[in-house]
């Protein structure tokens, strides 16, 4: 019984390294990390993509081709040290209700929080922030 639990183990083990996402020390690893995030990532057009030594984070402008096939525009995002790939939630030009209003500005400040955090001083900030 203790086999079938080492091989279950390491079946498991190697299915999760084989999903692990580059970590954003340099540039092309935070691309790839966002690539994988994205619905067509073979379209990607990556703008501005910084990264930040101190933090391990990164931060960047992405346009990427949406489920219509069309580019919907750019998108920032944030990578984190650990590879977690976060975007800019939309904000819809006018809202259903005034709980779901709120609920986007709070994922809006969530996302400028982490941003603040992996990518101090990016001007992705400022602009999110508007």
């Amino acid at each position: 019984m203790s086999r079938k639990l080492i091989i279950t183990a390491f079946i498991v083990a190697s299915l999760l390294f084989a999903f692990v996402v580059p970590l954003p020390s340099s540039s092309s690893n935070a691309r790839e990390a966002v690539r994988a995030a994205l619905i067509d990532p073979d379209s990607a057009k990556f703008y501005d993509v910084v990264t930040y030594p101190k933090t391990k984070g990164a931060c960047g402008l992405v346009n990427s081709k949406n489920r219509l096939g069309g580019y919907g525009g750019k998108k920032p995002f944030v990578v984190t040290a650990l590879g977690v790939v976060e975007f800019l939630p939309d904000t819809p030009a006018s809202y259903l209700s005034n709980s779901d209003s709120l609920d986007i500005l709070k994922e809006k400040l969530a996302w400028i929080e982490l941003a603040k955090v992996n990518c101090p001083g990016s001007p992705l900030i400022h602009m999110a922030s508007q």
